[in-house]
């Protein structure tokens, strides 16, 4: 720790306040951006696919929603790759340009794979947000099946009766 503010405090020394930015200032609009936009763009796809497996499908059980939170990364890895990739270029180029002159140079230099890079990995680690999502779901479905349990005992609905009569009559249990 002690080395980390030695370190900090040296550079402030010699080069000034605005050196310990300096990692960030350049592409932070950027950053910020692309942080926005990952997350909500995985959870529109996500929302998007599943409102389609529901309506197709009913009920999503743990291998349905494994798939369309795999789908969703993957889409999202898709949309938000190039974003992240042109953060990169603004945080780690030498020379001084804004958004749009580094998008061009980059497009320039290596066409549309430049926004590309790193697909395959990316694609990969997305499987850790399939785990997860996967997870949440569990746990979410579990807890609200708790609550509705809680709220039926409270008001005095026995649950074991009122599936028999939907068994009875033909409704979903």
């Amino acid at each position: 720790m002690g080395n980390t503010f030695a370190a900090m405090a040296y550079t402030w020394r010699k080069e000034g306040p605005k050196a310990l930015l300096a990692p960030w200032a350049p592409g932070y609009a950027s950053t910020c951006a692309d942080a926005f936009v990952f997350n909500f763009v995985y959870y529109y796809y996500f929302e998007f696919f599943r409102a389609i497996y529901q309506s197709k499908m009913g009920r999503i059980g743990y291998r349905g929603n494994m798939v369309l939170a795999t789908c969703a990364g993957a889409c999202m890895q898709l949309t938000t790759l190039p974003l992240q990739n042109h953060s990169t270029r603004m945080q780690t180029q030498t020379e001084k340009r804004g958004n749009w002159q580094t998008a061009v140079a980059m497009y320039r230099e290596e066409g549309l794979a430049a926004f590309y890079k790193g697909l395959l990995p990316c694609l990969l680690l997305s499987l850790n947000a399939t785990i997860q999502d996967t997870i949440f779901e569990g746990i979410k479905d579990a807890w609200l099946k708790r609550q509705n349990v809680m709220a039926a005992a409270k008001a005095g609905i026995d649950l074991s009766q009122m599936k028999l009569r939907e068994v009875q009559v033909g409704l979903p249990a």
